[in-house]
């Protein structure tokens, strides 16, 4: 069974199944969708891993006039900014052993509500 529904929210859903003696049973639930963008916090440059290429694509965005396609992305310590301290944190997750919050591992929705959006996430489906 595909049910396509409208977008993100809380969908109130049921399901009806008839046994072989013809029972039914309906099985009422409520279905919360996220249609938020899938992607890797760190991964500045959008190439689907966390390397030092994406704190250089940071700094080029900050200091020379470049882009951010994911500021949630962009965001790697996620406190809802976008600034050197992220390339700092990029770059000591990658050589010093600091964390960076989920997404990382793998592809996943911002679950800070920071004002952040990501218009194109990286390698994600």
């Amino acid at each position: 069974v595909v049910i396509t529904l409208p977008g993100s929210g809380v969908h109130a859903i049921g399901l009806v199944a008839i046994g072989e003696c013809g029972e039914a049973v309906m099985a009422p639930g409520l279905l919360e969708l996220d249609c938020s963008q899938r992607f890797l916090r760190g991964d500045h440059n959008g190439d689907g891993s966390v390397d030092i290429s994406d704190a250089m694509s940071l700094l080029s965005a900050l200091f020379a006039n470049g882009t951010t396609s994911c500021e949630d992305a962009a965001d790697s310590n996620d406190d809802g900014n976008i600034d050197v301290s992220d390339a700092v944190r990029t770059l000591q997750y990658l050589f010093a052993g600091s964390t960076i919050p989920a997404p990382i591992d793998t592809c996943g929705v911002d679950q800070t509500d920071d004002g952040l959006d990501c218009a194109q996430g990286s390698n994600c489906p």
